[in-house]
This record gives C-alpha cells, sequence and structure tokens, in this order.
C-alpha cells in the first residue's frame, strides 16, 4: 500500500510542530523529506522553542543553528515574530512592536487574555 505524498508531508509537519531536532534528519533518510525540506509551510511550521532567539549568544562553533533561525525568520515562522515582536516592544521600547502584538492576535499567534490569566 502507497501512502501518499501529501499524507507523508503532513506527517514532517507534525513531527517538526514539535520538535525541529528532526528536521534535517528525516530529510537525510527520505528523498521526499529532502526535496519538501525548502517548502515555505515547513519553515513556518517547524519550533525553535528550544533555541535562544538571540543570535549573537551562539558560539561560531553553532552557526547551523544561527542559520536555522535565520532561514525561519525569512519564512516568517510565527515563534520567531512573537519572539522579535516581545524583544522590540521590551528591550528597544519600540511603539511599532504594537502593532505586531495586535497582527498577531488576529492570525491567532498570540492570545493576550490567555497570557493575563498568569
Amino acid at each position: 500500500m502507497d501512502i501518499p505524498d501529501l499524507a507523508w508531508f503532513k506527517v514532517l509537519l507534525l513531527v517538526l510542530k514539535h520538535s525541529s531536532e528532526y528536521l534535517y534528519s528525516m530529510a537525510g533518510t527520505c528523498k521526499l523529506f529532502e526535496e519538501v525540506l525548502n517548502d515555505l509551510e515547513v519553515w513556518r511550521t517547524v519550533s525553535v522553542e528550544k533555541y535562544q532567539w538571540h543570535h549573537e549568544w551562539y558560539e561560531f562553533h553553532e552557526g547551523k543553528i544561527v542559520e536555522f533561525l535565520q532561514k525561519c525568520k525569512e519564512h516568517n515562522n510565527p515563534e520567531i515574530i512573537y519572539r522579535q515582536t516581545f524583544n522590540d516592544f521590551f528591550i528597544h521600547k519600540d511603539d511599532e512592536a504594537v502593532n505586531n502584538m495586535w497582527v498577531m492576535a488576529m492570525v491567532g499567534i498570540w492570545n493576550p487574555p490567555t497570557l493575563l490569566a498568569y
């Protein structure tokens, strides 16, 4: 029984939503995963939770992590946008970040009442 490529792609997205560690290992084990590695949806879905946003915090030998985070940023990964917005607002005191918070709330990336509950 053949499993359709779209089903495999959905499996890839589900895995990447929970852990970025499998991104390159999955691509290295399956030709289909390797082909879809540069798909926009992959980079928007992959989790960046385990990585610090500030690339200057990484050593030279951790350049692959910086490249990974940069690629996520280039593809508008919601977690990266979220981090950047809060960094701009609270660290750099950039009032324009409030507009980005509004956009995040409208697309469901950020839910202000949930944060206020804590």
